[in-house]
């Protein structure tokens, strides 16, 4: 089913001159996991899942006059909705740019996902925003411009975005966050979870995970109510873990920064730190302190085994 309305002037804050806009609807039955991509060159995707056996895809496609000549953005925009960039072969749908991008130049394009709760999905905006809310077998996004957003996905997530922030939530399966230039935040994992930034704060709170990799360029790195295996590396920042009790190895190193660790209470505890440049101070009875290295084994349930290297700065046990 399509649904079309006809271009029309609008007008848009922010813009220096009045713009076209256009918008276009469709619905299509699915049968079984479906798989999305969706592709847009400069707009936002936003995807919210339910427990209907369809695809529910709404648009808005936005043309700024000035770049081209007015009635050939009109007519960009009619064809746009006459011919939405929608194709389906059985449960696989594709969105968008991935069909060819030269209807999407000039323009603006917001697209409103409804998709069913067990989907695999593949995002893709080169300048502009990626949410994604609900349910997802899989979830494989990246923005060269733009904030990723995700909240409850129950499989594998990988998010990639050159210049802009990410935001993880409430997701149960492996998580691959990056960013080359923006800040990362974590709640409510379960699984593998590896972040890294090149410029930018790591911050995550209640992860459950064997294998969690934290890893800032310059950046500050912030860790609570974590457990399990852990390795943070921050080479311009401090680093800062406060831990649940149990099992795990806790490794974290920072060539210039402070590292803070809060020691879970009633819990095993070996720990070795050391500063080249800094001192260690202590909540905590030392076993041994001598020559910027110390070394603390408490008995109590489980082994918790730390390992704190900073190379300039200062540490904190708690």
């Amino acid at each position: 089913m399509v649904t079309v309305a006809p271009p029309k002037l609008v007008s848009t804050r922010g813009f220096p001159s009045m713009s076209m806009e256009g918008r276009f609807a469709q619905t299509h039955p699915v049968k079984g996991r479906a798989e999305i991509f969706v592709e847009v060159l400069c707009g936002h995707i936003h995807v919210t899942a339910s427990d209907l056996e369809e695809i529910q895809v709404r648009a808005l496609a936005r043309a700024r006059p000035g770049i081209v000549a007015p009635g050939e953005l009109e007519g960009r925009l009619r064809s746009l909705q006459q011919n939405p960039p929608i194709e389906q072969r059985g449960s696989i749908i594709k969105i968008g740019r991935v069909l060819g991008m030269e209807r999407e130049r000039h323009l603006f394009i917001n697209y409103d996902l409804i998709v069913p709760f067990f989907s695999r999905l593949v995002c893709r905006a080169s300048a502009g925003s990626i949410t994604v809310e609900g349910p997802a077998e899989s979830l494989d996004t990246s923005t060269s411009c733009g904030a990723i957003t995700v909240r409850g996905a129950r499989g594998d997530v990988e998010a990639l975005a050159t210049d802009g922030e990410v935001e993880i939530q409430s997701v149960r399966g492996r998580v691959t966050i990056s960013t080359a230039s923006g800040s990362i935040f974590a709640r409510d994992v379960a699984g593998p979870l590896h972040a890294a930034t090149g410029s930018g704060l790591i911050s995550m709170e209640q992860v459950t995970s064997d294998d969690l990799v934290a890893t800032a360029g310059s950046g500050q790195i912030d860790l609570r109510d974590v457990s399990g295996k852990i390795r943070a590396t921050s080479f311009s920042g401090a680093i800062a873990v406060e831990g649940k009790g149990g099992k795990g190895r806790w490794t974290l190193t920072s060539s210039c920064g402070d590292l803070t660790v809060g020691l879970p209470p009633a819990t095993g505890v070996e720990l070795d730190a050391r500063t080249v440049a800094g001192t260690i101070k202590s909540l905590q009875p030392l076993n041994s302190i001598a020559d910027n290295q110390a070394h603390l084994s408490r008995a109590g349930d489980g082994t918790l085994r730390l390992e704190l290297t900073t190379f300039r700065g200062d540490i904190h046990i708690r």
